[in-house]
């Protein structure tokens, strides 16, 4: 019995010894662009010390930063720390994980770029392998382990090596914008920034003996969209084959400006393979039926065509083109909408105010921001965006032309449109859905509303209420989340842009190979918005009597002269009464109060006299 006692005393301790030898804490420099005052990102990098502690427990995640800490950290942490166990080979929920970041100068900390960073610190704490101190790593990390991009990536090498980091690991799916600055960057400070898609990369790159420099393997543009079915539309009559000869036409675009951009790439000619797998990607989209999703990408593939082409542009470059936007957006010929039409039109014009409000945003940060390389290759990007989205209105206004119809009032349309640009600007106000995507089109309707296009107005408001339709749906289950995301993708729409954003749903259903994803959920959720307040629309168009009224605005009732020459003797008799009451009111107050003093002494007085004194004056005082 005594011998039994001791053996389980002893297992106890090795049990309580082998959980404590398990605990480590890890420790890395990761770079991050700081959050300054105001909520506006600021321009330059920093590097955040973030602590890893492992040690045995139940699966918990816990993250603690100085300044405060946003929720899509909290969120992306727990996808990075199981990407990091599974890595690692260990079960998450033996295991408790807590982290600690100090940003330092950044006033809160959020954003998922630091996810493949957590990763590699759960695989070095579980393991006991060495994360080398020369290096760091930006990116997001899915739980399969992929890395994807984040924003701020030249900023972030700067800041690493400002701290003597000599080697850098960036997602491989970075923006051609990115990936021409890291280009300059890389070259500039001598500094060794490896592409990677996945923490397998990561692991052989942080893991390397330090001052060594690892080969990985090249990364490649990846090859064709997998099992992507043909969609067929069931609106034949919404537009679909105009739009089908549009979609065709921003494609042919996209080529040629592949095609210049690849006899004028020069240092940057390793990034063609990037746009040609762009353009594969446009032409099988368009080629299954996906009109929206083909014309989309190959506008994005277009826009990274042209600033590739012009990746060492000067002031006076952005100038030329900045031109070339005022002429476009200048010289747009709107047609008059039709029944048939007004759906091209509407398109046509939230692109035009698209474009002149990046025309005016570029010039109003253009002296403050051409000053450097990075920040004039920004400026000539947005200033290619607002061309691009001029060229769009001008197609999509030329499609509308010979479409015909009867002429319609579009002015019928005026508060409907402006109560869903109201509760647009209401889902941001109160906070329901946040971003600079709905800021932006909440902008976008509101500009649209003012210029008299109200079709637009209201399509642009539908982006923000969508996109809180998608914050709402983040709440739901996998299971609930995947049921939602396949009613929607399966979905097909009866207008125009309700058809081709349901097939865009259906199409990242496919190409995410999950239903609930969120993009399938939030595209599916524009498409339904777009479905319903386009078909309200149509039918006040053809019954403007249904339409919801305009509110008039009230105005100010002229007051009867009689009151402009001074008060009359009846009004003179009623301030004189008013005043008088005033008078016999405050003395009855004075004898009242005066009583109840007298009162409160006469029954016992000393603190309670004292009480009643301080309550008294407190009801004279209300």
């Amino acid at each position: 019995m005594e011998r039994s006692a001791r053996l389980g005393r002893i297992a106890f301790f090795l049990v309580l010894f082998g959980a404590v030898s398990l605990a480590a804490t890890v420790t890395m420099l990761v770079p991050a662009v700081a959050l300054e005052g105001g909520g506006q990102a600021g321009q330059n990098g920093q590097m955040i010390r973030m602590n890893l502690e492992a040690r045995n427990g139940t699966g918990l995640v816990f993250v603690a930063t100085s300044p405060l800490i946003g929720s899509d950290t909290q969120s992306s942490a727990r996808t990075a720390v199981a990407a990091g166990m599974s890595a690692a080979g260990m079960n998450a929920s033996s295991y408790d994980i807590l982290v600690s970041l100090d940003a330092d100068k950044a006033r809160t900390v959020d954003g998922p770029s630091a996810g493949a960073a957590m990763a590699l610190l759960t695989i070095s704490a579980l393991t006991g392998k060495q994360i080398r101190g020369d290096f760091t790593i930006t990116g997001t990390v899915s739980g399969d382990g992929s890395v994807g991009g984040v924003g701020g990536v030249p900023s972030k090498i700067e800041a690493a090596a400002k701290e003597g980091i000599t080697v850098v690991a960036v997602p491989a799916s970075s923006s051609i914008f990115d990936k021409i600055l890291v280009a300059s960057e890389r070259k500039r400070l001598g500094i060794s920034v490896y592409e990677i898609s996945s923490i397998r990369e990561a692991e052989a790159l942080a893991f390397s003996p330090p001052g060594s420099s690892p080969e990985l393997p090249p990364q490649r543009a990846g090859g064709p969209i997998s099992g992507l079915p043909a969609y067929s539309y069931e609106c034949a009559a919404c537009g679909i084959d105009s739009f089908r000869q549009f979609s065709q036409g921003m494609i042919s675009d996209m080529d040629e400006a592949i095609a210049a951009a690849q006899s004028g790439a020069g240092d940057n000619s390793a990034l063609i393979p990037y746009l040609q797998k762009s353009a594969a990607d446009s032409h099988e989209m368009f080629d299954k039926g996906y009109y929206y999703t083909g014309a989309n990408n190959a506008f994005l593939a277009y826009i990274d065509a042209k600033l590739l082409a012009n990746a060492a542009v000067t002031k006076d470059g952005l100038d030329l083109l900045l031109s070339r936007v005022d002429a476009c957006t200048g010289g747009l010929s709107r047609p008059a909408p039709t029944d048939s039409s007004v759906e091209f039109v509407a398109g046509g014009d939230m692109r035009a105010t698209w474009a002149r409000l990046k025309l005016s945003e570029v010039r109003s940060r253009e002296e403050n921001e051409s000053s450097s390389q990075e920040g004039l290759l920004g400026l000539y990007e947005d200033a290619l965006y607002a061309q691009g989205w001029c060229e769009i209105a001008q197609g999509l206004y030329a499609a509308a032309s010979p479409l015909g119809g009867g002429r319609v009032n579009e002015s019928v349309l005026e508060a409907f449109a402006g109560s869903r640009v109201s509760g647009a600007r209401g889902m941001l106000d109160s906070g329901l859905v946040s971003g600079s995507d709905a800021e932006w089109h909440a902008l976008g309707a509101k500009t649209a509303l003012e210029s008299g296009y109200y079709l637009a107005a209201l399509l642009d408001a539908d982006y923000v209420l969508a996109f809180a339709d998608a914050e709402n749906a983040s709440n739901l289950s996998a299971a609930q989340a995947g049921e939602l995301g396949s009613g929607l993708a399966s979905t097909k729409g009866s207008t125009l842009w309700s058809a081709l954003f349901f097939a865009h749903s259906s199409f990242y259903s496919i190409a995410d190979g999950n239903p609930g994803s969120r993009n399938t959920v939030t595209i599916g959720c524009i498409a339904k918005r777009f479905g319903e307040d386009a078909t309200l629309a149509k039918e006040y168009l053809a019954n403007p009597g249904t339409a919801p009224a305009a509110q008039a605005t009230p105005q100010a009732t002229a007051a009867p002269a009689r009151q402009a020459a001074g008060p009359t003797g009846t009004d003179t008799a009623l301030i004189f009464l008013l005043a008088a009451m005033l008078v016999v009111t405050q003395a009855v107050n004075v004898v009242v109060f005066r009583a109840m003093e007298r009162r409160l002494k006469e029954a016992g007085g000393g603190s309670r006299g004292q009480a009643g004194r301080k309550a008294a004056a407190g009801k004279r005082g209300g």
